[in-house]
């Protein structure tokens, strides 16, 4: 979908009932991309093998389960796909997207997600789990420069 971000409400802890990005962690011998792609699937029910590296998140601190490291991916969809909560989702939806210099917003009827931004830096955003936010921007930007 043009300008459109996919975000899930999570149904279990931590952040239980907070947007986030469609996630979870790897299964033994699996790739980090396969699992991504499995991870879509469970949670939102949707295809797709056109993914891109957004970056490797690894401060500690920012999953208070432990020291997590994600991968984050960002997926462009072919084609008109509906998304359907699955799994550990409660609910799936899409968000337009308005990307200015210093602020992301993130809309969908009456929900605005919104957080600013300086240096490539996401400022901190109680409406999304974890540091979704920062890989949220990192997306935005490399879709805006192509790179």
């Amino acid at each position: 979908r043009d300008n459109s971000l996919l975000l899930i409400k999570r149904g279990n802890h931590p952040f239980i009932n907070t947007w986030a990005l469609p996630g979870g962690f790897s299964n033994f011998n699996e790739s980090v991309e396969e699992s991504a792609k499995r991870e879509l699937k469970e949670e939102t029910n949707l295809d797709s093998d056109n993914l891109s590296l957004v970056g490797v998140y690894s401060a500690p601190g920012r999953d208070k389960r432990g020291w997590v490291v994600s991968t984050a991916f960002s997926f462009l969809l072919e084609d008109e796909q509906s998304a359907v909560a699955g799994d550990d989702a409660a609910a799936t939806a899409w968000f337009t997207i308005s990307l200015t210099s210093n602020c992301v917003k993130l809309t969908k009827d009456e929900i605005c997600i919104e957080f600013g931004y300086k240096d490539n830096k996401a400022n901190s955003c109680s409406t999304l789990a974890f540091d979704h936010n920062q890989m949220i921007l990192d997306a935005l930007l490399q879709h805006k420069t192509g790179y």
